[in-house]
């Protein structure tokens, strides 16, 4: 229920939102309660895999899945999950295929956890023997089925080909995990260029097949809608951006790199467009209007997809902004804007796409758009001949008073609600002042967020420090 209230968008949203996060953390509170062993089955397992799912949707405590993921993965081994159901006779064929797609999904949950905390996911393949999940649709299996069905031919869509295709490059994305994790050795590039073109090929496998699946007319059978695609889509393309980011840098000095600047960047643009054709040429819809599945998680999922956006945008930042730093008069010209085009509406989307976060999907964090909204602004600065200290310092504080008033316009009402802050003036929030303590590095943008009660938190971390005078400049500056 929690999950199907991510992507509800009727009137009580807000409401039940509040709701669900409630029922996570009594959902987690039971599971930490004493007498754990009454928890050691099946029902058990399929909750704390729902649990880590739904952390990463509402965000919360997203920074020590991996720590919970480990858990799972042990609970798992300790009730047998990593021996195939064939060595357990007297298991039921429904709750073998149970066991078999629990243990996939436990294996893709601690993988995807361990590259965003950075660290092994402690498996390999040699520690299991348990074998993909049938490639069958739900309705061929119940309680009385005693022997096993027939499975589709791997080209047929049924409702376990989103697991199984993320099945396919499981094994080659643990060893891309543990290479770019090793703290003892560098990666070699031949290991690098090696393990990318087998990724490679699978994600145009799987992109094939999904793509025609979709547009399938055959009744009855499974279409993968623009989420699952993206999503398995996803399922590769983050571990290739992870894989070529440290070389992708050393292009620009060394040609011999080229090849990880360019899956860099085809990646990074993968990541960040939508998967409907006719959606992508669109604007991204407001929060008030009705938006698909994909648009919808985007808006409010706090975990990977949001980490892995960021990372995408700045990647495109950086395709578009090095070759205006480096020859400004050759690099833009009319010409060539044409071509630049589809980049910045990429960085324009994912800019909104940050706002619509603070405003309706429960985010508090307002680093994500302030420093994006600085990219774009020093993008808009290179290529009219203004000053970059000007074009950043503008849209810093336009996005400074954004965020700002976004959040005040969650809290409750009261009675002092109405009493507007006036911004650049002496006593209230002075966005100058706020630009210039980010330039001294006055403002720690790396402390955890504290919440939302600006009324008993006057100095909460967003404008720590900002009203602080730096000798020299005015306080009472306009913007």
């Amino acid at each position: 229920m929690a999950m199907g209230i991510g992507y509800y968008q009727g009137p009580e949203q807000r409401e039940l939102r509040d709701k669900a996060q409630q029922w996570i953390y009594a959902a987690q509170s039971w599971l930490a309660m004493p007498h754990e062993k009454s928890r050691l089955n099946i029902s058990g397992i399929q909750i704390q895999c729902l649990l880590i799912l739904c952390r990463g949707l509402y965000n919360i405590g997203t920074d020590l899945i991996w720590i919970t993921t480990g858990t799972i993965v042990r609970t798992a081994i300790n009730m047998g999950f990593h021996r195939d159901p064939k060595y357990f006779p007297r298991i039921s064929v429904l709750h073998a295929e149970i066991r078999r797609r629990l243990w996939a999904t436990i294996l893709e949950l601690n993988l995807i956890t361990s590259l965003d905390a950075g660290m092994s996911p402690m498996i390999s393949f040699d520690d299991f023997d348990t074998e993909p999940p049938l490639n069958v649709d739900d309705d061929e299996l119940d309680e009385a089925t005693i022997d096993p069905p027939t499975p589709k031919p791997s080209n047929v869509a049924t409702q376990t080909s989103i697991q199984l295709a993320a099945l396919k490059s499981l094994e080659l994305r643990i060893k891309i995990n543990n290479l770019i994790n090793d703290f003892r050795f560098e990666p070699s590039y031949d290991d690098v260029i090696r393990l990318s073109i087998e990724l490679i090929g699978i994600y145009k496998e799987n992109h094939k097949f999904m793509s025609q699946a979709s547009e399938a007319s055959s009744p009855g059978k499974f279409k993968p809608s623009p989420l699952h695609r993206k999503l398995v889509d996803l399922t590769t393309q983050r571990f290739l951006i992870a894989l070529h980011r440290p070389f992708a840098f050393k292009a620009r000095s060394d040609p011999k790199f080229y090849y990880s600047r360019k899956v860099y960047l085809d990646s990074a643009l993968i990541i960040l467009a939508h998967p409907d054709p006719k959606r992508a040429a669109a604007p991204i819809p407001h929060e008030t209007e009705q938006q698909d599945d994909y648009d919808r998680l985007r808006v409010v999922n706090g975990g990977f997809l949001k980490e892995v956006m960021i990372h995408a945008a700045i990647v495109v930042y950086l395709e578009m902004v090095v070759p205006l730093e480096e020859d400004p008069d050759f690099s833009f010209t009319q010409e060539r804007k044409q071509s630049r085009e589809p980049y910045r509406r990429l960085l324009e989307d994912t800019i909104e796409i940050s706002r619509q976060r603070i405003a309706v999907g429960g985010e508090t964090n307002v680093k994500g758009h302030l420093f994006m909204s600085v990219m774009m602004g020093h993008l808009n600065a290179l290529e009219t001949g203004r000053s970059s200290e000007d074009g950043i310092l503008e849209a810093a504080q336009k996005s400074a008073r954004l965020c700002y008033d976004m959040m005040r316009a969650r809290l409750p009402s009261s009675p002092d609600m109405n009493d507007k802050q006036d911004f650049g003036t002496g006593g209230g929030f002075n966005a100058d002042q706020a630009i210039l303590d980010i330039q001294n590095n006055d403002v720690d943008f790396t402390m955890a967020d504290w919440g939302m009660d600006f009324e008993n938190i006057p100095d909460a971390w967003m404008f720590s420090g900002w009203d602080e005078g730096i000798p020299g400049m005015s306080t009472n500056s306009g913007p």
